[in-house]
């Protein structure tokens, strides 16, 4: 006998440890509650043919022995015997008659039982004698027809396969049994749905054989669509003859076998056997292919004819008295039907079933691919079931795919000629089931009537999703008793695109899709161990059950279901918890969000509402694109924003063979990007200085850090990232309120890609909590509510009362219903909230009118050099658009939205655009809060928008973040004292040159000899800033000499830009130090203006086109204290094209290097 491997012996021990919310553990001690015994799980003695039979390696056969099997031991009868009178099949039905006969005859005469033995002898040894020559007979017989050549047909043979098979089997079939037993030996032992009587279940021995399947032929059929390969397949098993085989012959010959043996109460233990297995099914397989990985996109399997099986099954194990099942009489065919009837929708031609591979890849085994929208529009001509005179018609429709019921429609009263106008939604599976529509007549007082049936075949839904004003007919006994009118649309389930570097683009970020929630198990700190089952609420509707689980703290479901959801942002979960008694336990209510970023960061349990333990609750998230839903374009308000400060990175992978890349970093949030920095030219150790802020829905979501390479032709490639949990910032107060979080030091984190670990960001973070508010529609809402609340109230006091037991079950319901509705939101106005200088502004684009097609919107604020908003393409120039998007502002009160029409949706701001609209933030939110607002660009295109506000609450707004971090610098050299002699005479012949990070933006003229230099002519640039407090000024004075590099240095300065005065020039003296040696001072005139500017590269073009720009001419903009700086040809429109003239597109005068 075999020994099982160890590694396959595994023990499941009781959890005694529930994690909190903080994610540490804590001990549940109940020393008074009995101890459930689970099942252990038991490891399989036999798996594999070699363990079946105890195969060693002494039993190889070998030639000698394959052909030395009974059939070649001739017995004596055989050499005494003619031909002819043994060898075929009637001599067995002579020899049964004429021992049966021959018994009869001594029983008649009555003879004792010993003369029957040697009659049995005799009868024996001829039966031995002649069932090896009958066997021999047919193998000849078989053989003869092998070597005959087929005749043609349109079968493909697949012996090639077949031989592979036989060779490969041997070593294949015990890994496939010892991985079959290692994996549902443990399921077995977990599954809630045996009795606990069964104290143990387990797979004892399973082996394949040494035979495998035998693929028959496979025929292909031609003519079919360019993306479409249908094969017919068949394929059969045979158990070995083993009827005439040696001991040694056994062991290397195995059949099929399996055994599970069942433990009842601890001390009983029987087996059933299944063995012999043979079969033969014709298999029909549709494959439809596609471009993208994984290239093929469905499977459809289907049998065309009914398969043909037999098997030896055995209750009590192989004993000689253990009786066989299928000699039940009519039980095989009972079998048979079971399979037709209920096989034969799935499987059985023209029924298939369909195999989504993408989605099979994805993990998605089960659940719904898509939603199905019917707009169901109207029936004519419904005929009576009843044609009793004076009986009327109340249709209404029913919708399932071959199984229960999943929508239905209103009940229309008393016509023949229904008009529904309704749109109905159901989840689909598969698009390989028909969709069946039931027309009911509805009756008060008996049955309801089926009218009339339409089976619809769905699959063109694949290759055409719309399939508008249909109109197909009502049958009842395959005759015509109406007509019914419908729309139909598919809308698939979303999913994220795979990028070329390996990468996940995740789907579109939509409130409407479809919600999977699994209930996977409790613990529960209750000492009286309660028979516990949950119920699932989603906006109040209950969606599941599970099974109640008896005397148990921690019972185990793993049970799911699917909801379609048309407003993601207002979907509540309630969870309650009950005994067998309908008693509430404890419960949980939460939003469908958070259950989501949950899952997302693993972070599956969930306290319940009285503490009495934990719940473990897994779901997804799969959108939909569903057309005019209300709640298609829904916004979830945030519960704060994160700020992020990317400092820089060191060590980044070089992807480029020749070069270096150029990197940038973004920040993404559960996948979706929220921002990202400018991209540095040719470094692996890039400096970005850049803060990114982004809206947060939940403390459970994931942020990501991602290193990119800016690629001009193909998309963008990854250079690693990392992830970051936001519940380690996201914190509540005392108050139950979100409070602030603000990191003491910078954070460094490796970049993690599929090459391994390589480089290393720094980067800083905060959170910063929001006001919770409600919007004019939730205002609505809750003045309805209320109105309706008190409309009831008066109602019930009208009403008697009921029995107090009904009535305190109902209220306590209605307690626990009620949380879903509860909004802790302020309600403030448009003026309360511009009180309020940051916020999240939410702005949602309704639709447009536009000159030309084929176009994307690009939302911009305040100093953005990429869009923070990028519509989807626009095909059409008048659309609607119901897109919605946010952003972060910091200074309401000097905030401006810059609206673009570009061709390119990754277009950077400084391109060219067709149409561009820009206006103050607040004068946006202000004409578009309250309803509706027209946004009108340059070229008469129009867009119709409307917007709300979100406060949020900042301590300290870092000084980085204000409008008073960007600006224009106006620097003028004035003079210099006590500078260094660098000749002989000496003197010195000095000039300066400015210079900010390193960049070079002035050269004065050279004052000859002189250590005290005064510059008469006007020596001034001016200096776009996009990051003051990170930027520095350096003053570098020079010596002139003759030839090109042969100038001495004087002395370098800085100029610390956060000290510079922002209401007034000022004079800066600027010490100058050259090798710790006094160099004397610059002096400087230093002026500083406020505005916002952007600082980004075109992709193409000259180096003046990449150049940091300034807002043009012709827009007016705000800065500090309320001022308006510049008009419309005022200050910053000269100043903005003196910075772009004077500096990047002047001519070289004799005083420049």
């Amino acid at each position: 006998m075999a020994t099982p491997l160890s590694s396959s012996k595994t023990s499941l021990v009781a959890a005694d440890n529930v994690s909190n919310t903080n994610g540490t553990s804590k001990s549940i001690n109940q020393p008074q509650q009995p101890v459930v015994k689970k099942r252990v799980p038991k490891s399989a003695n036999f798996r594999g043919w070699k363990e079946t039979v105890g195969w060693l390696e002494f039993d190889i056969l070998s030639l000698e022995d394959e052909l030395d099997d009974l059939l070649n031991t001739p017995t004596h009868l055989d050499n005494l015997l003619p031909d002819f009178a043994y060898g075929d099949w009637y001599h067995n039905v002579a020899i049964f008659i004429l021992a049966g006969l021959t018994c009869f005859i001594l029983g008649k005469f009555k003879f004792s039982l010993a003369p029957v033995f040697p009659f049995m002898v005799i009868f024996s040894l001829y039966y031995r004698t002649q069932i090896r020559k009958y066997r021999s007979n047919l193998r000849e017989q078989a053989q003869r027809a092998f070597s005959i050549k087929r005749i043609e047909n349109d079968y493909e043979t697949m012996d090639w396969l077949n031989t592979f098979l036989d060779k490969f089997w041997l070593y294949l079939e015990p890994s496939i049994c010892q991985i079959v037993c290692d994996q549902a030996n443990p399921i077995l032992a977990s599954l809630p749905q045996i009795p606990p009587f069964v104290t143990g279940i387990w797979i004892d021995t399973l082996t394949l054989g040494t035979k495998p399947f035998r693929i028959e032929h496979v025929k292909t059929f031609p003519r079919t669509s360019d993306d479409v390969v249908v094969m017919d397949w068949s394929v059969s098993m045979t158990p070995n003859e083993i009827s005439d085989m040696n001991n040694k012959q056994l062991k290397n010959h195995v059949n099929q076998k399996f055994v599970i043996k069942i433990k009842l109460f601890n001390f009983i233990t029987f087996p059933i056997v299944v063995e012999d297995v043979a079969f033969h099914v014709t298999v029909r397989v549709r494959i439809r292919m596609m471009s993208s990985y994984p290239n093929i996109d469905t499977v459809n399997v289907s049998l065309p004819e009914f398969p043909k099986f037999d098997f030896v099954s055995k209750v009590f194990g192989q004993g000689i008295f253990n009786w066989e099942v299928l000699s039940v009489p009519g039980l095989l065919p009972l079998i048979n039907d079971m399979i037709l009837k209920f096989a034969g929708p799935i499987l059985f031609n023209p029924f298939s079933f369909q195999l989504n591979i993408e989605e099979l890849l994805k993990g998605n085994l089960t659940g719904a691919i898509g939603v199905l929208t019917i707009l169901l529009k109207d029936a004519k001509d419904i005929k009576l079931f009843d044609q009793t005179s004076g009986n009327t018609i109340d249709p209404y429709l029913t919708f399932n795919f071959n199984g229960p019921t999943l929508a239905k429609s209103k009940t229309i009263e008393d016509t023949c000629d229904p008009v529904w106008n309704e749109s109905i939604y159901i989840l689909v599976n598969s698009l390989a089931q028909p969709l069946q529509m039931i027309c009911y007549d509805f009756n008060d007082d008996r049955k309801d009537v089926q009218m009339g049936t339409i089976n619809f075949d769905i699959q063109s839904l694949k290759t055409s999703p719309t399939q508008p004003n249909l109109a197909v007919p009502l049958l009842r006994n395959n005759k015509p008793v109406g007509t019914l009118f419908f729309d139909l649309n598919y809308s698939p389930v979303l999913e994220g695109k795979r990028l070329i570097d390996g990468s996940t683009e995740p789907p579109p970020e939509l409130n409407t899709g479809i919600a999977r929630i699994e209930i996977n198990e409790i613990k529960i700190e209750n000492p009286e161990n309660p028979n516990t089952f949950v119920e699932l609420y989603i906006n109040k509707e209950l969606i599941l059950t599970t099974s109640t689980v008896k005397s148990n703290n921690n019972p185990i479901w793993n049970v799911s279901s699917e909801k379609l959801i048309l407003d993601k942002r207002k979907t509540r979960v309630l969870l309650i918890v009950k005994n067998d008694k309908n008693e509430k336990l404890d419960y949980l209510v939460t939003s469908l969000n958070d259950i989501v970023d949950r899952s997302e960061i693993d972070k599956k349990w969930i306290p319940l509402k009285d503490g009495n333990g934990e719940i473990k609750v897994t779901s997804q998230w799969k959108p939909v694109r569903l057309a005019d839903v209300p709640g298609a374009s829904g916004y979830s308000d945030p519960i704060g924003v994160v700020r992020v400060a990317i400092d820089k990175a060191v060590g980044l992978r070089n992807l480029e063979n020749v070069g270096t890349i150029d990197p940038y970093a973004r920040i993404l949030i559960n996948g979706f990007q929220r921002g990202r920095t400018l991209a540095v030219d040719s470094s692996i150790d890039p400096i970005w200085n850049e803060v990114l802020y982004a809206t947060v829905t939940g403390p459970n979501q994931k942020l990501t850090i991602e290193g990119m390479d800016v690629e001009k032709i193909s998309a963008d490639r990854t250079l690693g990232s990392f992830d970051i949990k936001l519940n380690e910032i996201i914190h509540k107060g005392d108050d139950n309120n979100y409070i602030e979080h603000v990191d003491k030091e910078y954070r460094s984190n490796k970049l993690v890609s599929k090459k391994g670990p390589k480089g290393t960001i720094t980067y800083h973070l905060s959170f910063f909590p929001a006001i919770p508010v409600m919007d004019l529609d939730e205002i609505a809402e809750e003045d309805e509510a209320t109105a309706l609340k008190l409309q009831k109230e008066k109602e019930k006091e009208k009403e008697n009362p009921t029995n107090k037991s009904d009535k305190d079950a109902k209220i306590n319901k209605e307690i626990d219903l009620a949380e879903l509705d509860k909004s802790h939101k302020l309600r403030l106005n448009l003026n309360e909230l511009m009180n309020y200088n940051s916020g999240v502004f939410v702005y949602q684009i309704l639709q447009g009118a536009f000159n030309n097609s084929n176009l994307y919107i690009q939302a911009f604020f305040d100093a953005d050099s990429y869009p923070q908003y990028v519509s989807d393409k626009l095909r059409q120039s008048k659309c609607i658009i119901n897109d919605t998007g946010d952003v972060v502002v910091k200074e309401l009160e000097y905030s401006r939205a810059t609206f673009r029409l570009v061709k390119d949706k990754d277009q950077s701001r400084a391109e060219d655009c067709i149409a561009e609209a820009s206006l103050p933030t607040r004068v946006l939110l202000q004409n578009s809060y309250a309803g509706t607002s027209k946004v009108s660009f340059n070229d008469g295109s129009v867009i119709r928008l409307q917007t709300k506000f979100i406060p949020i609450t900042f301590e300290n707004l870092p000084l980085q973040d204000t409008i008073l971090n960007s600006g224009q610098l106006t620097v003028t050299v004035l003079n210099g004292r006590n500078l260094i002699s660098a000749d002989r005479n000496g003197k010195s012949d000095p000039f300066v040159e400015v210079r900010l990070n390193g960049k070079k933006y002035l050269k004065t003229k050279t004052i000859k000899k002189t250590l005290n230099p005064d510059w008469i002519t006007k020596e001034e640039c001016v200096i776009p800033l996009t990051n003051r407090t990170h930027s520095h000024l350096e003053v570098r004075c020079f010596d002139w000499d003759f030839g090109e590099g042969q100038d001495d240095k004087l002395g370098i300065g800085f100029v610390d830009l956060t000290k510079v005065p922002l209401d007034a020039p000022s004079e800066v003296q600027v010490p100058l130090n050259l090798d710790g040696k006094d160099g004397g001072y610059i002096t400087l005139k230093l002026a500083f203006q406020p505005l916002y500017i952007y600082s980004v590269r075109k992709k193409e073009g000259t180096f003046a086109d990449g150049a940091t720009k300034v807002f043009g001419a012709g827009k007016t903009f705000v800065g500090a204290g309320g001022k308006v700086i510049g008009g419309a040809a005022g200050v910053v429109g000269k100043g903005g094209s003196f910075v772009k003239h004077k500096i990047f597109g002047r001519k070289k005068d004799s005083n420049d290097d």
